[in-house]
């Protein structure tokens, strides 16, 4: 189970509450597999996220440019390498049921992923936050 920690706050309130919103999904997607929910809807939960985080990444990209971050290109990087494994994994699960092995092994990936690009990324952003007023509206 992944927990959210204040040494992972970006300092942007809406980009934090996106990040916990990550983590609450990705732990909802534990508690499935632990649970021994079906594949199916493993595979609708796997995609819910992904969707999410995708617009979560454009979302970030867009503020961090705006506060001129110094790892702004870093994070696109880092986005546009996650969103080819994304694309891999949904072009797998399109192909029909997936073993909820491999669900899980995705999940694992997931969670690891994450919690390493906001410690070692995301949270530059908080030098960026007194240099530049913020111009970026919240994720819809």
């Amino acid at each position: 189970m992944l927990q959210w920690s204040e040494a992972l706050e970006t300092g942007d309130s809406a980009i934090d509450r996106e990040h916990r919103e990550i983590f609450s999904r990705l732990n909802d997607i534990g508690a499935a597999i632990d649970r021994g929910a079906d594949p199916e809807a493993l595979q609708h939960l796997i995609h819910v996220l992904l969707d999410y985080a995708h617009r979560h990444f454009r979302h970030e990209e867009h503020v961090m440019a705006c506060r001129r971050c110094p790892l702004h290109e870093a994070n696109c990087t880092a986005h546009g390498s996650f969103t080819a494994r994304m694309v891999h994994w949904l072009a797998i699960m399109n192909c029909g049921v997936v073993p909820t092995s491999l669900i899980a092994d995705i999940h694992s990936e997931l969670c690891e992923w994450i919690q390493q690009h906001i410690a070692k990324i995301d949270t530059g952003l908080r030098s960026s936050l007194a240099a530049v007023p913020p111009v970026a509206p919240a994720m819809p």
